[in-house]
């Protein structure tokens, strides 16, 4: 009996950190705020997100979010920011936007303007299909980018 207790204790405590482990938060699309955890990472976008005027969304470091594309039912994954993003990664904890499989996204796209600065720092942007970033209007500091792989045009102002 004892054992066998022993047994299902051992069983639960493993499931429990497994599914711990493997958290993972489904955003389906449409406006965004508030705060991103690493304990909720990994964040799959499916569709474009905005930011509004007057809003902000925080991502905490080791955070990664990946954005899907799909043609067959129309929705690019992208990140439109009217507010204020900050995406403020560590030297040992970075932020990843990147893809969900094999079709890109189109990128971080600041159109902010006379809102709060945004601040993207020690993150990677990776498999972008436009623009790793995408500036149109507002006050961005971009800081320690360490990497935007595969993108057409990493960073462009328009």
């Amino acid at each position: 009996m004892k054992q066998n207790f022993l047994k299902v204790a051992v069983i639960l405590i493993g499931l429990m950190v497994w599914l711990n482990g493997n958290a993972q938060t489904v955003i389906s699309g449409g406006n965004v705020s508030g705060k991103w955890t690493k304990s909720n990472s990994p964040y799959q976008v499916n569709g474009r997100i905005t930011v509004q005027k007057g809003t902000t969304l925080e991502i905490e470091p080791g955070v990664t979010v990946a954005f899907a594309r799909d043609d067959w039912y129309g929705y690019e994954g992208e990140l439109i920011i009217n507010g204020q993003l900050l995406a403020e990664g560590t030297k040992e904890d970075n932020i990843v936007f990147t893809r969900q499989s094999t079709n890109n996204w189109l990128g971080l796209i600041f159109s902010a303007q006379g809102e709060k600065e945004s601040i993207v720092k020690y993150a990677s942007i990776e498999y972008s299909n436009r623009s790793g970033v995408y500036i149109t209007s507002g006050t961005i500091t971009l800081r320690n980018v360490l990497k935007i792989i595969y993108n057409i045009h990493p960073v462009f102002k328009e």
